[in-house]
């Protein structure tokens, strides 16, 4: 029977008792025909990331034991271990009972919710039965212990809400239940475990609700496909199958990277608040640890994010000119004072290379991160060995990067698996060192969108030799005195940027859009570096809005290039005439520098305090950007939502606004566009508050009116930088123009 439309067809026959409709029936009703499907579909999606949670259980309940091993009692922790592993091999036997059977059973999804019922009570008795034994330190590494398995059960059991109900109230509530009526209560910890619950449920909501668009969008396109034939039928379901997949799992990881960046910004803030006031040692190291365990899931987070644009072939490669000796340099310095290299790390540098070479060196630091990361975690005593090389091959020079330890070794039959997404070398390599299993898939595919490999030579108990081989290219332009960075816009830029590179400048083009912002984070890596931005005037007015936030972010130069005597749009511009040669580029550092110092000197001397008005609807966000900005003298006033937000704009003004985008009543970007048509002719910016990272939402941001963007977590560094560069007179754009 063919879907003419969405609207909801005639409902079948009622479905069996067993969960296996929506909300209010909704898929059934519109499907009744797929009724049997959707229960094989659920059954499936319930058990896809199974074997993963059944490692990552026996994983971390040993990870504790050993933690713990000399704190607390072993016999405790040992009955603790037996309970949470006898209930993961019983999970463990309904699922390859499951995956025996040809046929899905109507009891598959009774199984598997006795099964996860039975591992979260494993895991909460036995925090229980410790907990009377538990010091000050111990209680909130637990309790993080056991939500980082509340907050990693979203992907595998989003599929289907009343199970991970089911499963994360019988592992926190019996927890907080013992945190408050224990002979030493820790309310705090109870409170934020309940918070955190609730901020789970929220997002394992918002993950159901993809899969069940893709899941509808999915069944739509099998009934048109019906009509058509055989061969064009097949071709077109496939397609479309494969785009079905790719949106929802690419909306499904930034929904999951939302809903735990707006936590963790609460966590890790409230976090920087505490660090700030006066502790002693152990608690001191005690927020510390939690603060790193944040910044961590932030990186795993990004990793998750970098290996989904890999696979939807978005992940671009810049070529740029850059000074490989002082980047592994630096990199390696990172690693020597990380505390977790136990080898003497060593490094030798080829002097056949060119000290400048062009390529990409954030994804060469990228894939050298991942690669001495590994080495530093696997090697517990000897040397690692850090090589860069220069090679022939086919007639081509490569760089060959190779890392070489003397670790634990990987076996024969494991070395083609581990470039595999989430795989790692054996079940004990889990156990003892952890880890997602996609760094090395990433750091494969960079190498290979860069035109090179990576490859690895390993044996057991000798050591690993990873090796990552790129096109080798030699800087083959004039030589500035000075290193200077530029970014040309408009018509012709890529033709400007090959001749400034010709020059002796890095230079890339970019479209004046949201990609801008990704292109010139690559370019200007380097904070003290000379920066400019060449365009036309006309550019720069049709894009002034835009032109101005950027130039204000990234403390960028603009440069002119039209050619006669035109009006300076801003009046720290510079002139190039359209002429970019060596000599030109020379006589822009110097004037820059006149230039920078004459926009800077005004700002040190003007003591900021602002009426600041704070946007966010999430209560532990508002509380901490209100005590950071308190902090640094400025008076503040939150709103809930934003119509709030302009009602108090309205009533009391302000100097300055953090608007959060999403929120009830009325959303960020609304909020401001009613802002901006209140303004009497003074510009107030409006700086946007977000945990969606992406060019394209600070595109939406920009056309709505707002200034600037920051990222949540956000630091109290970034925070004081962007109220620096947007709160006084002298940095409006305005003022600028």
């Amino acid at each position: 029977m063919p879907i003419k439309s969405c609207a909801p067809l005639t409902a079948g026959p009622k479905p069996p008792p067993h969960d296996l409709r929506m909300a209010k029936q909704r898929l059934i009703d519109r499907f009744p025909q797929y009724r049997d499907k959707y229960h094989a579909d659920l059954v499936a999606d319930l058990h896809r990331n199974e074997k993963s949670a059944i490692l990552g259980h026996f994983a971390v309940i040993w990870i504790v034991v050993a933690v713990k091993w000399q704190v607390l009692p072993q016999s405790v922790l040992l009955t603790w271990a037996g309970m949470v592993n006898a209930a993961v091999a019983i999970r463990f036997l309904f699922y390859r009972s499951y995956q025996r059977r040809a046929k899905v059973s109507e009891n598959d999804v009774k199984l598997h919710t006795f099964a996860i019922s039975t591992v979260a009570l494993a895991w909460s008795t036995g925090f229980l039965a410790i907990l009377p034994y538990c010091g000050p330190g111990d209680v909130p590494l637990l309790m993080m212990v056991i939500a980082v398995i509340s907050a990693s059960a979203i992907i595998s059991l989003s599929a289907r809400l009343k199970s991970y109900a089911i499963f994360s109230t019988l592992l926190l509530i019996p927890c907080v239940i013992g945190l408050f009526f224990s002979s030493n209560p820790d309310y705090a910890t109870g409170s934020l475990a309940i918070i955190f619950l609730v901020f789970c449920g929220s997002g394992v909501k918002r993950a159901n609700q993809v899969s069940q668009s893709a899941m509808i969008r999915r069944y739509q396109n099998s009934e048109i496909m019906r009509d058509l034939g055989k061969a064009k039928r097949q071709l077109q379901e496939a397609v479309r199958s494969a785009e079905a997949a790719s949106t929802a799992k690419q909306e499904f990881l930034a929904n999951v990277s939302h809903e735990i960046r707006t936590p963790m910004n609460g966590v890790l803030g409230m976090t920087d608040l505490v660090l700030e006031t006066q502790l002693d040692e152990d608690q001191r190291r005690c927020l510390e640890t939690a603060r790193r365990s944040g910044t961590g899931l932030l990186y795993l987070i990004d990793d998750l994010l970098d290996f989904s644009k890999i696979e939807a072939g978005k992940m671009d490669i810049d070529m740029v000119s850059y000074q490989l000796r002082p980047l592994i340099q630096d990199l390696l310095e990172v690693h020597r004072h990380s505390g977790k290299a136990k080898a003497e790390i060593l490094l030798h540098i080829d002097e056949s290379i060119p000290e400048t070479i062009v390529g990409d060196p954030n994804r060469i630091r990228q894939v050298l991160n991942n690669l001495i990361g590994n080495a530093v975690k696997f090697t517990p005593k000897g040397f690692i060995r850090v090589t860069a090389s220069h090679a022939i091959h086919e007639n081509e020079s490569r760089l060959e990067l190779a890392i070489s330890d003397d670790g634990v070794g990987i076996p024969a039959d494991r070395l083609a698996s581990i470039f595999e997404s989430f795989t790692q070398a054996d079940g004990s390599t889990t156990r003892t060192y952890g880890g997602t299993g996609l760094g090395l898939t990433i750091s494969r595919n960079l190498a290979e969108l860069m035109g090179g490999s990576l490859s690895v030579q390993s044996e057991v108990g000798e050591g690993s030799t990873f090796t990552a081989s790129v096109p080798l290219v030699k800087h083959e332009t004039n030589e500035l005195t000075t290193a200077m960075y530029v970014l040309t816009l408009g018509e012709n830029n890529v033709e400007l940027a090959n001749r400034l590179r010709s020059s002796g400048a890095n230079a890339e083009a970019s479209s004046i859009d949201g990609e801008l912002w990704n292109t010139a984070r690559s370019l200007f890596r380097d904070k003290n570096s000379q920066r400019f931005v060449m365009l036309m005037v006309a550019d720069f007015e049709a894009h002034k809005k835009l032109i101005t936030a950027f130039l204000h972010h990234f403390q960028c130069i603009p440069v002119i290039t039209d050619i006669g005597d035109v009006k300076l749009p801003v009046k720290n511009a510079l002139r190039s005439h359209g002429d970019v040669s060596p000599t030109t580029l020379e006589k822009l550092v110097a004037d820059s520098k006149n230039a920078a110092q004459a926009v800077s000197e005004p700002c040190q001397k003007e003591a900021i305090s602002l009426r600041i008005l704070v946007a966010e609807d999430h209560p532990t966000n508002a509380t901490i950007v209100r005590r950071m900005l308190e902090t640094m003298g400025h008076e503040v006033e939150l709103a809930g939502d934003g119509q709030i937000a302009v009602d108090a704009f309205t009533r009391n003004g302000a100097d300055l606004i953090l608007m959060d985008l999403q929120m009830p009543v009325m959303g960020g970007h609304d909020a401001c566009r009613a802002i901006r048509r209140l303004e009497d002719g003074k510009h107030i910016p409006i700086l946007a508050l977000t945990a969606h990272a992406t060019a394209e939402e600070r595109q939406l941001s920009m056309e709505a009116g707002m200034d600037d963007h920051l990222t949540k977590p956000f630091t109290r560094e970034q925070l004081t930088n962007a109220i620096q560069l947007w709160g006084s007179s002298h940095h409006s754009p305005e003022k600028l123009s």
